[in-house]
C-alpha cells in the first residue's frame, strides 16, 4: 500500500493535498502459496456494515480519520 502511494502521490489530488483527507478501499488476492496481489484500489469503498465485526473495524477507522 505504500508503494502504491508513493507512486502516484504527484498525481493524486496534488491540488488539495493540505488540510484534507480521503479514504481509499485496497482489495487483496491470496494465491495457493499465500502471496498477497492488489487488484485494484478504490477511492470510494464500500462501508456496508452488514456484520458486527464491520461496525467495529469501520467504526475505529472513521474515528481515526476525524
Amino acid at each position: 500500500m505504500t508503494e502504491t502511494f508513493l507512486a502516484t502521490a504527484s498525481v493524486v489530488a496534488p491540488s488539495r493535498s493540505q488540510h484534507s483527507f480521503e479514504i481509499f478501499g485496497f482489495d487483496f488476492m491470496l494465491d495457493s502459496d499465500f502471496r498477497v496481489y492488489l487488484i485494484e484500489v478504490n477511492t470510494n469503498p464500500c462501508l456496508e456494515t452488514g456484520t458486527s465485526l464491520l461496525s467495529k473495524i469501520f467504526g475505529q477507522m472513521l474515528d481515526s480519520a476525524f
